[in-house]
């Protein structure tokens, strides 16, 4: 293969990125994350496996466009578990450590597979890899990623802000002025004037 198709193969896996993106909002309406998840990793399984039987460009085309959408449905979904497994207060460091975690596993493991094709060749470590993931699908039968949605993480309930505005009303204040004092006392004196002459 020359630099124009392994360019191609690159292409076809980003072309299915696109594509899981579009099918993950249509599939996540239907289907559980457990289920997309699995599938998505079938899926790239399957590329894997694939990609060490097929001489044909056009079905390794066709291979790395499914490889690439399984890929992103497989990360996002392993993105939004993250998320929803930790409270919202601590959501940005669990994401961080999340990131490091996942792109330093890449990081050590593409070593460990580099140095495997090297050994046994790039069609055999294929093969292994597709099989490795297969039996990390195990782990799906003990932990669920689904079950992050249901947790309730929040230490207490958000507190109702009270309307004031309905409790309390402004009241009208009176304020007296020497002129208005005089008037009141004029107006008493009349008064008192008054019952006297009715008596």
């Amino acid at each position: 293969m020359d630099a124009s198709g392994y360019g191609g193969m690159l292409a076809c896996f980003g072309v299915g990125g696109a594509v899981g993106g579009t099918l993950l909002v249509w599939a996540g309406e239907r289907v559980s994350r457990d289920r997309i998840f699995g599938a998505a990793s079938v899926v790239f399984a399957t590329m894997s496996a694939g990609l060490f039987y097929c001489r044909a460009f056009t079905l390794v085309y066709a291979l790395m466009v499914a490889g690439g959408a399984a890929w992103v449905v497989a990360m996002s979904q392993l993105n939004v578990a993250a998320q929803l497994s930790v409270p919202k207060w601590v959501q940005g460091r669990a994401l961080s450590c999340y990131q490091i975690v996942m792109q330093g596993g890449m990081a050590v493991t593409s070593v460990l597979w580099g140095e495997l094709a090297e050994r046994i060749g790039i069609p055999n470590a294929l093969l292994r890899a597709a099989v490795a993931q297969l039996l990390g699908m195990a782990a799906l039968l003990r932990y669920s990623i689904a079950g992050a949605d249901e947790l309730e993480l929040d230490p207490i309930a958000p507190i109702p802000i009270p309307n004031w505005r309905s409790q309390f009303r402004p009241k009208r204040v009176r304020f007296w002025s020497p002129s208005s004092m005089q008037s009141t006392r004029n107006e008493h004196a009349n008064s008192r004037r008054r019952c006297c002459s009715f008596e």
